[in-house]
């Protein structure tokens, strides 16, 4: 397979659905499959997308998991999904690549943890090299629009590398390269829907301006909403 995986049959997922509730519903795939398995290669395909492919751990039933996934930082198809089929023979050099490579192949997948309502998930990874001492990497997806990224961290949680670098001068909130201290992605001023009782729920209803739709009223108030969740 050569083409980029936007016709992939295992691709329905774009900006549109790319939500929390979507990136949830993955993030326990990844979780069900991954666990346990060790990197066995990491390529990318074009500029933007990243796949990674695991040896599933035999105690795992692979006909019921999937070895490889794909990653993607482009600004309007962001995603995450399982890759099926052969991994591309098109591919580019990156850095990033190479570095990830270096670092995580063989390394064992020990946690996949997605950070509440973000569209953010991070993969723990442990590997030990030949003199038997270990060490942990962190590879984090922040699938966020045009400020979407991949970052590896070390177990300091310092950047070993990212997709995209974000210098100070182009962001006064957060940088993001390699040799700064990884800094969460700041959250916004909203509140989780599972805050409100029913009372309050018919009471925040009722309270939207007329010139607002209910979706615009929502989404401006509760994280981890998107368009088609609302």
């Amino acid at each position: 397979m050569t083409e980029k995986p936007k016709t992939h049959p295992l691709n329905p997922l774009h900006s549109t659905v790319m939500d929390y509730s979507s990136l949830s519903v993955l993030g326990r795939v990844a979780c069900e499959s991954l666990i346990g398995s060790r990197v066995r290669s990491v390529v990318s395909p074009d500029g933007d997308d990243i796949i990674f492919s695991f040896d599933i751990s035999p105690a795992k039933n692979s006909s019921s998991g999937f070895d490889s996934w794909i990653f993607s930082a482009d600004p309007v198809l962001f995603r995450m999904h399982p890759w099926l089929g052969e991994l591309p023979d098109k591919r580019v050099k990156s850095h990033f690549v190479d570095v990830a490579s270096h670092h995580l192949g063989g390394a064992m997948v020990v946690s996949v943890e997605l950070i509440p309502f973000e569209r953010i998930i991070e993969i723990g990874f442990r590997r030990r090299d030949f003199a038997g001492d270990e060490t942990v990497y962190s590879f984090i997806a922040e699938l966020m629009g045009k400020y979407s990224n991949l970052i590896l961290l070390d177990s300091e949680r310092t950047i070993i590398a990212s997709w995209k670098s974000v210098h100070s001068y182009q962001s006064r909130v957060r940088e993001v390269r390699a040799g700064k201290e990884y800094m969460p992605v700041p959250q916004q001023d909203k509140i989780a829907p599972w805050e409100f009782s029913e009372s309050e729920w018919k009471q925040f209803i009722s309270s939207a301006d007329f010139d607002a739709t209910l979706e615009k009223h929502l989404m401006k108030t509760f994280r981890g909403m998107s368009p088609l969740w609302v």
